[in-house]
């Protein structure tokens, strides 16, 4: 939605944010998950259509999403989400 593209277009030209992830609850009770490939420090970018696609989305190499469990699952989303963020940059070292 256009405050997702809002926030994101803001955080994107940042230095040193591999990833940039705006979880939202959706109406029809899943979680909308956007991701943007940021900046990792040495100017790569990393592949956020692979982490929307370990959720069951997909997308773009440098814009990606899904839409994923239910609301109250909202908070045990976001550890593995990280998870997932993690080993997508060590894919990249």
């Amino acid at each position: 939605d256009e405050a997702d593209s809002l926030i994101l277009s803001y955080l994107r030209p940042l230095k040193a944010i591999p990833v940039i992830a705006i979880l939202r609850k959706g109406n029809e009770g899943k979680i909308g998950m956007s991701f943007r490939s940021g900046f990792m420090a040495d100017g790569r970018r990393i592949n956020v259509e692979q982490i929307a696609s370990h959720f069951g989305g997909g997308g773009h190499i440098y814009a990606a999403g899904c839409k994923t469990a239910a609301e109250d699952d909202f908070i045990a989303q976001i550890p593995k989400l990280v998870a997932e963020i993690n080993a997508q940059i060590e894919k990249q070292l």
